[in-house]
C-alpha cells in the first residue's frame, strides 16, 4: 500500500492548452489533495427480450479536485498566475542617488528622470532612505518618470543623496487563459499521475488568529493520464521552496483599509479572501474530454471579522462607502501583498455569541473593478 507521507505534487505551466511542454516541473509543497479524472458513464437504453443491459460506455471524462497549502513565498507563483489568468509582471527597480521625498503632496522624485513603470494602484517597496518613514511600503496614486505619488504613509521631506531604492514585481487578475500540468507522484510505488489543461476555478486565502495561513484551491481541466512508472516532466523538478511557513501570528505585517491603517482600537481577527473564475467546459464532437475551459467573470468576495470597538467599518455598509483592503505577509525575508483596490462592505452583523465573550463585527465584502487601475485584484511580491 502506498502512505501519503511518500505522496509529492508537482507542477508546470503549459503554453499550449492541454499540452505537456518540455520543461521540468516545480515541486508544490501541500497540505493535501483530491486530484482526479473522472468518466461519466451510461448504459445504453436498448430494449432486450431477455432483460439484459446491452453496453456501458463512458460518454464525457475530465479532471477535477482540489489542493490544500500553507503559505510559504514562493511556493503557488504558478498557480496565481491561473487564478488570476495573468503573468507576472517583470521586476521594476530603481536603485540610486537622485530619490528624494517630498511630504507637500506625499511624493517621490528621481531627478534623472528614471522611475520605474509602476502603475497607479500598484504597491511597491521603497528602502535606503535616511528617514524611516520614507522607507516601507507604499501604493501608487499617480506616475511619471519623475514623480510617484503615493497612499498608504505619510512622507518626509528628505533631498535626494542617500542610495535608495523602489521596487515591486506584481501580477494583476486579467483575461490570458492560464493553464497548467500538475503531476502526483507516489514515490513509494514509483508510480506517477498527470493531470493536463488544469485551471484554478476558485482559490481562496485564510487569514485566522493563532493559525497558518492557508489556500484551498479548486481546479477543473482536460485530461489524466494513466498510472506510469516515470514522469512527463523534462529532466529533474526543480526543488520546492524553502521558506517558513507562514502564520498570522508572526507574519501577517499590516492590514490597511482604503489604504490607510486601520483607525485605532480595530483589531481583526479572522480574514478571508475567496477569487473565482467561473469556468466552464467547452465540448465537442469526437473528444472524451473538454476542448478547453471557457473564462466566466473574475470575482472577488471575502469577509473581515473584528473585535467590536467602534461603528466606522460598520458605517461604511450603511452609507455603501467604496473602500479598499490590503495585507501584507511576510516570512521574515520575502513579503506578498495582497491588494483589493475597490469594494464595497455588502453585509455586517455585529454579534454577541454568548456570556464572557467579545462582540464581533463580521463584514462580507465584494470587489469590483477600480475605475482608475482597471482591475480588482493585485499581488505583490519583494
Amino acid at each position: 500500500m502506498s502512505d501519503t507521507a511518500r505522496t509529492q505534487l508537482f507542477v508546470m505551466k503549459e503554453a499550449s492548452y492541454g499540452v505537456v511542454p518540455a520543461i521540468a516541473f516545480n515541486t508544490l509543497r501541500f497540505t493535501g489533495e483530491s486530484l482526479q479524472y473522472t468518466e461519466n458513464s451510461s448504459t445504453s437504453n436498448e430494449i432486450r427480450s431477455d432483460r439484459e443491459v446491452s453496453d456501458v460506455t463512458a460518454l464525457s471524462g475530465g479532471m477535477s479536485g482540489g489542493i490544500e497549502l500553507e503559505m510559504s513565498y514562493g511556493n503557488t507563483d504558478t498557480i496565481f498566475e491561473s487564478a488570476l489568468m495573468s503573468t507576472w509582471g517583470s521586476t521594476l527597480t530603481k536603485t540610486g542617488t537622485t530619490l528624494s521625498a517630498a511630504s507637500g503632496d506625499n511624493s517621490f522624485n528621481d531627478s534623472a528622470n528614471t522611475m520605474p513603470a509602476f502603475v497607479v494602484g500598484q504597491w511597491f517597496k521603497a528602502s535606503g532612505f535616511g528617514t524611516a518613514a520614507n522607507n516601507g511600503y507604499f501604493q501608487v496614486v499617480s506616475r511619471t518618470v519623475a514623480k510617484i505619488v503615493v497612499a498608504g504613509a505619510s512622507l518626509v521631506t528628505e533631498a535626494a543623496g542617500a542610495t535608495a531604492t523602489v521596487t515591486a514585481t506584481a501580477i494583476r487578475n486579467g483575461t490570458t487563459k492560464t493553464s497548467m500540468v500538475l503531476e502526483k507522484q507516489f514515490a513509494d510505488l514509483t508510480l506517477f499521475q498527470s493531470y493536463t489543461g488544469v485551471m484554478v476555478d476558485t482559490m481562496d486565502f485564510n487569514l485566522s488568529t493563532g493559525k497558518f495561513l492557508t489556500a484551498s484551491v479548486n481546479l477543473k481541466g482536460k485530461d489524466g493520464s494513466a498510472l506510469a512508472g516515470a514522469t512527463v516532466g523534462t529532466g529533474a523538478a526543480v526543488a520546492a521552496v524553502t521558506g517558513p511557513i507562514m502564520n498570522a501570528t508572526d507574519n501577517v505585517v499590516w492590514v490597511k483599509e482604503n489604504a490607510a491603517a486601520l483607525p485605532a482600537g480595530i483589531i481583526i481577527s479572522d480574514a478571508k479572501i475567496s477569487l473565482s473564475n467561473n469556468l466552464r467546459e467547452t465540448r465537442g464532437l469526437s473528444s472524451l474530454t473538454p476542448s478547453t475551459l471557457g473564462l466566466g467573470q473574475f470575482e472577488v468576495k471575502g469577509s473581515i471579522t473584528a473585535y467590536f470597538s467602534e461603528q466606522t467599518l460598520y458605517q461604511k455598509f450603511k452609507n455603501r462607502t467604496q473602500s479598499s483592503l490590503a495585507f501584507n505577509v511576510t516570512d521574515g525575508t520575502n513579503n506578498n501583498i495582497l491588494s483589493i483596490p475597490a469594494l464595497r462592505y455588502t453585509s455586517a452583523k455585529i454579534v454577541a455569541g454568548g456570556k464572557n465573550q467579545d462582540v464581533m463585527v463580521e463584514l462580507g465584502f465584494t470587489a469590483f473593478r477600480n475605475s482608475t487601475s482597471s482591475h480588482s485584484f493585485e499581488i505583490t511580491k519583494f
